[in-house]
């Protein structure tokens, strides 16, 4: 697997502009990542997102059109009129890449033991030709997705990361997909797989020592502080995102909503399954009463048309600026909403 190290004020951009698009679409606010002002001096918080303190109220409908960036593609496709101003603001921190020199050594010596790991592990999963990694001083600890155009999975990496943050990037990138198609696994419980993969499976005692690293799962559950939990919320209020505490669904005048705006572009029975979901959230509803919705007989019942069903829902949530993560998978049960 060949192995790219690039940073850029593109790549800074990405990042900044990905982040806004989970801060928008209310994914972080799901996981517990809380947003942070970002300064040459940041201590890096585990679950922090960290972004400069851009002018992104300039930008005419910045936190809109950046929670309905599309992640069918990766990196994203983001329009000129919202990145252009970002490059250009960033320009003006004079930002320099962070030093990788001992990380790049590290990288080249363990991801062949990785790669070989999860051969053994996993013997059908496809696996990249090529790892590009982008050292960033922005978002969450690491990122990832995997272009499958070109085979390769591109990783953004905080500057205050390390290798293991790598291995599980890629452990994820690599695994998630089939977890969650296969097994019907959740986001929590990939990354519960990928932390006991990294920290107390046999590929462990393979990997250098990282200090700075901890798993997704510890630090999201982590309670932070009065003063954090401030300093994220008038920071959301300054650089003009939506509050974390208006990121709800709800029944407005018979329509769904969310974050108060009206989703009037469902389908009948997408708004009856919502309608179900939201009047018993965090409860699950079970796939019965969402046959139900679907089907006129038992007869007509089918598993596949239910999951194809929710699926095309969440897409069309993603379209709309509506993180996918909200509609949950209840292994064995059914479907619940993170309300």
């Amino acid at each position: 697997m060949k192995i790219t190290w690039d940073w850029s004020l593109e790549s800074e951009t990405h990042r900044v502009v990905d982040s806004a698009r989970q801060i928008g679409n209310g994914f972080f606010h799901l996981q517990h990542f809380l947003a942070l002002p970002w300064s040459k001096d940041t201590k890096y918080l585990h679950s922090g997102v960290y972004l400069p303190s851009l002018n992104y109220r300039a930008i005419p409908g910045f936190w809109t059109k950046s929670s309905k960036l599309t992640t069918g593609c990766y990196p994203l496709d983001i329009p000129t009129e919202l990145a252009q101003p970002i490059k250009s603001e960033l320009s003006n921190l004079h930002l320099i890449s962070p030093d990788t020199t001992k990380l790049k050594e590290l990288t080249e010596s363990t991801l062949p033991q990785v790669i070989q790991f999860i051969r053994n592990l996993s013997p059908n999963s496809n696996l990249p030709t090529h790892l590009t990694i982008h050292p960033t001083c922005f978002g969450t600890g690491g990122s990832f997705a995997w272009n499958k155009e070109h085979n390769e999975i591109i990783i953004f990496l905080r500057s205050d990361r390390g290798i293991k943050t790598i291995v599980e990037c890629l452990l994820t990138c690599i695994l998630r997909k089939d977890a969650m198609d296969q097994l019907a696994a959740t986001w929590s419980e990939t990354e519960f797989l990928i932390d006991w993969l990294v920290e107390s499976s046999s590929l462990s005692p393979l990997l250098p020592a990282d200090p700075s690293w901890l798993g997704t799962l510890k630090h999201t559950r982590f309670t932070p502080s009065a003063t954090t939990l401030k300093l994220s919320h008038d920071f959301l209020i300054q650089i003009g995102a939506t509050l974390d505490s208006q990121h709800s669904f709800t029944i407005k005048e018979n329509v769904v909503s969310f974050n108060g705006q009206k989703l009037e572009n469902l389908t009948t029975r997408e708004s009856a399954i919502l309608t179900i979901l939201i009047s018993k959230s965090p409860v699950p509803i079970s796939n019965d009463e969402i046959g139900n919705i679907l089907f006129n007989s038992d007869e007509k019942f089918s598993l596949s048309a239910i999951t194809k069903t929710i699926e095309r829902l969440r897409t069309k949530l993603e379209t709309m600026g509506i993180s996918r993560h909200y509609l949950a998978t209840a292994s064995g049960v059914g479907y619940y909403l993170k309300n």
